[in-house]
């Protein structure tokens, strides 16, 4: 619950930093999220004695789960998922749309709390491939074009046997 606490605070203060700094007109989301993230981490890795990386991580975890995933927040502030189990949904959604990433949510959320965080990662899997099966094989297909084996003459060497 303390940590549902920090992702609200987090996400609420980026938002009024947002408010109230400057403004490029055509500057996109990403890159204002990324500024914003970068800003707010420099005022509060000092007060959370955190390194500057460490305080941007966790702003930008903050404000992609308050801001793109209300149903994992929500869970997390009533104590039904932990941190590490919210990071799963996180991890695993982000690059998905938003209309498949709301319904493997839909599927999965009810009894995230039940699962240990391997049996939660792979319940989201199995939901994903339910749910939209051929984006899975393309994923699938593309992940096998992608397989290479690479060798290097260092790599037939042996320390110690005197091949050296």
């Amino acid at each position: 619950m303390i940590d549902a606490r920090q992702v609200a605070s987090f996400a609420e203060l980026a938002r009024r930093r947002v408010v109230a700094g400057p403004s490029l007109v055509n500057e996109s989301t990403v890159a204002t999220r990324e500024r914003v993230v970068k800003w707010c981490a420099a005022d509060f890795a000092p007060a959370l004695r955190v390194a500057q990386v460490t305080a941007q991580h966790r702003l930008d975890t903050a404000i992609q789960l308050f801001d793109d995933f209300p149903a994992v927040w929500k869970a997390l502030a009533a104590g039904v998922i932990t941190t590490p189990k919210a990071r799963i949904f996180l991890e695993m959604l982000e690059k998905l749309p938003a209309d498949l990433a709301a319904e493997v949510i839909d599927a999965t959320l009810p009894d995230a709390g039940d699962r240990t965080p391997g049996q939660l990662r792979k319940a989201i899997q199995r939901a994903i491939i339910a749910i939209d099966p051929q984006a899975a094989q393309d994923r699938h297909e593309e992940a096998k074009r992608q397989r290479r084996v690479q060798s290097s003459p260092r790599m037939t060497r042996w320390r110690g046997c005197g091949l050296i």
